[in-house]
This record gives C-alpha cells, sequence and structure tokens, in this order.
C-alpha cells in the first residue's frame, strides 16, 4: 500500500485523526513479516494444534484444527477493540494511531491460561481429546443414546452426580476425595462413571442433572442448534428481506444492549443505510475503487492497472470492497478486506500472499 500512497503516514497526513488497522498473518515486525499465512497455518504455529486433538496413545489420537477460522475470528474481535480503544484515546488527545495486529500474536494470546501455565510453572500441556487437564471429570461421556456433555464444577457437583448415576461409594473413595485426587486418578474413575452413563438415554441425563445442578449439554450439530427451543426463544437466528423479495436467514449479533440493541430487522439496504451514523460503509464499484487509486497513487495509471489485475478481485476470489468515511473529518477512505489469497505488493514490487488489511 505505501506504493500507491495508501499507507498509514500517508493517509494521515490527510487526516491526523486518521485510526489505521493493519490486519496481517505475522505482524508488521519480525523475521517472518512477508510470509504468507493461513488460519490453519496459525492454529499449527501458535501452539493451538498441539492442545486439540486426542492422546497421540489413542486411535485416531493425533493434532486437530478448530472446526472453524479461530484465528480469523479471534483477531477480529480483538481487532475491534483495539479501534474502539484508539477511537477513546482519540476524543481526549485528538489524535488518530496505527494498530498492527497479527493473527498469530492474537492466537497465542487467547490460549492464556494454558500459556500463563507454562510461563509461570513450566507446564506442558497435552492433548487430552474432550478432557480438562486440571478438573474431572468434565469430558464428554457416551449416553445410551447419544453423547453428552458434563462440567463437573465442584465436590459437591461431584457427589450429585455420583448418586444420579447410581455409584455413590465413589463419593467416599480416597481416591476421588477432591479435585485434585480425581485429576491424579482419572484413568480409574472415568471407565465407572462411563459404565454408568450408558444405563440411560441423553434425554434422561439432561433431565436429572440439570434438575440436581449439574452442568451438562448434549452434542448439538449444526441443525439441532438452530432447532433448539432455548436459542429459538433468544433470537439468535433473524430473517431480513432481500432486494429480490426473498426472506434471507442470517446470525444476529450476540450483544445484549438494554439501551442500543443492534437491530437485525428490516432488509439489508436498510441496514447499510443505518451504517451511515458515524462511520459509514457502503458497497462501492470496482470503477470507483480504480479511481480512488488512481487519484491516490503518484505512479501511472498504467502501474495502477497493473496493481488491480495482480489483485484477487470479487469475480476472482470474493474480496469486499468498501468505502469508510470518517464522519468526524468528512473524508472518504477506501478499505479493502481482501481475502488471505489476495497478493500483497511488496516494497520490491513482488507479489506475495498475505492476510487481511483494513484501512
Amino acid at each position: 500500500l505505501k506504493r500507491y500512497g495508501l499507507d498509514y503516514e500517508s493517509i494521515r497526513k490527510v487526516n491526523p485523526k486518521i485510526v489505521y488497522c493493519s490486519i496481517t498473518g505475522f505482524g508488521q515486525t519480525g523475521p517472518y513479516r512477508n510470509r504468507p499465512g493461513y488460519d490453519y497455518v496459525f492454529q499449527a504455529m501458535s501452539g493451538l494444534m498441539s492442545i486439540t486433538g486426542g492422546p497421540d496413545e489413542l486411535p485416531g489420537g493425533g493434532p486437530a484444527k478448530v472446526g472453524l477460522a479461530i484465528c480469523d475470528v479471534i483477531t477480529g474481535i480483538y481487532s475491534s477493540f483495539a479501534v474502539m480503544t484508539a477511537l477513546a484515546d482519540r476524543d481526549r488527545s485528538g489524535e488518530g494511531q496505527y494498530i498492527d495486529m497479527s493473527l498469530l500474536d492474537t492466537t497465542i494470546a487467547a490460549i492464556s491460561h494454558i500459556n500463563m501455565n507454562y510461563l509461570v510453572g513450566g507446564i506442558v500441556p497435552k492433548r487430552m481429546g474432550t478432557g480438562h487437564p486440571s478438573i474431572v471429570p468434565y469430558q464428554m461421556f457416551q449416553a445410551k443414546d447419544g453423547p453428552l456433555a458434563v462440567a463437573v464444577g465442584n465436590d459437591g457437583q461431584f457427589a450429585k452426580l455420583c448418586n444420579l448415576l447410581g455409584v455413590p461409594e465413589l463419593i467416599k473413595d480416597e481416591r476421588f476425595l477432591t479435585n485434585p485426587l480425581r485429576v491424579k486418578h482419572r484413568n480409574d474413575l472415568v471407565p465407572q462413571l462411563s459404565a454408568a452413563f450408558l444405563h440411560e438415554n441423553l434425554d434422561t441425563w439432561v433431565d436429572k442433572l440439570t434438575k440436581a445442578g449439574v452442568p451438562c449439554g448434549p452434542l448439538h450439530d449444526i441443525p439441532q442448534v438452530f432447532k433448539d427451543p432455548h436459542i429459538k426463544e433468544r433470537g439468535v437466528q433473524v430473517a431480513i428481506d432481500h432486494p429480490r423479495g426473498e426472506s434471507v436467514s442470517i446470525l444476529a449479533n450476540p450483544a445484549r444492549l438494554s439501551a442500543t440493541p443492534p437491530s437485525s430487522s428490516g432488509s439489508i439496504a436498510a441496514m447499510l443505510r443505518s451504517a451511515s451514523s458515524g462511520m459509514s460503509m457502503v458497497l462501492i464499484s470496482r470503477s470507483a475503487v480504480f479511481s480512488r487509486f488512481t487519484s491516490c497513487c503518484t505512479r501511472s495509471r498504467r502501474a495502477a492497472t497493473a496493481y488491480m489485475r495482480r489483485a484477487a478481485w470479487p469475480s476472482r476470489s470474493g474480496m469486499s470492497k468498501t468505502s469508510i468515511t470518517d464522519s468526524s473529518a468528512g473524508k472518504s477512505i477506501i478499505s479493502r478486506s481482501c481475502q488471505r489469497t489476495a497478493p500483497r505488493i511488496s516494497e520490491g514490487g513482488s507479489a506475495s500472499e498475505s492476510s487481511s488489511t483494513r484501512l
């Protein structure tokens, strides 16, 4: 972006109040800063896959990736907080700032207490499947007709669980009197609990455990999630009107604000219009992007054309194009939300893959 006058320093000269968030795979510094990367790579390099999956010694064990692009999602959430922090600071200082976000950094940060256990105590975690390294029983059990997640967080809940399972003798067993002891003797306890869970159906266990105050829940697939009565009551799925006259189901914003609740009702066009209060985001055409690029670039139209041809545009990759208007300055800034397949132009002029960048 620097060669086209769209880097932070160039934009800052136009508007010193700009908050500029750059999201890349490895960040703007360090020996890996120019490497290409995908979410899968960051799950591996962050250590996340080393703690995800079954133990190596079990059939099917080994490292596994999370079922969604979790590094992308985490980085987006961290970035939104970073932008809000910068905006709050701008209200006090009157100045914007540059934000350097890395998918690798944020994924490492999200591993949180597990990494802290290593940094403080030198504890190297192992893959445990659905089990928990420091709480037992806290894992998936198989009922007669399906899997059940059970999370026993204290000794009182453990006693209730044992009584419901018909194994009250385990409550007074010296090996299982406290959670640290249960962790130590995990391999002695879990098989006994597993055998007891096979005696009843899933719904029966959920009902009994819930009434007793023992946290539990069934393993849902995606269709079952949206059929769940609680999910329906919470309004997680909403319908909006599409310009073609169709109704489209989307996910609702999970934030439940009392004074300014987010709205997902109405049409797509109305939702886009409502976003214009403050910082507006509207779809713009390819020609508008080209016009902005050529007006910002100090190089010739030919160089801009070459860049546009090298970039992965919607016809080839589904890249979104957004115009962001900073209402405080009344200036329109082009934002390019790149897929990780989109080429990035390095200082030497060669294209290399990178993660997304947003102005």
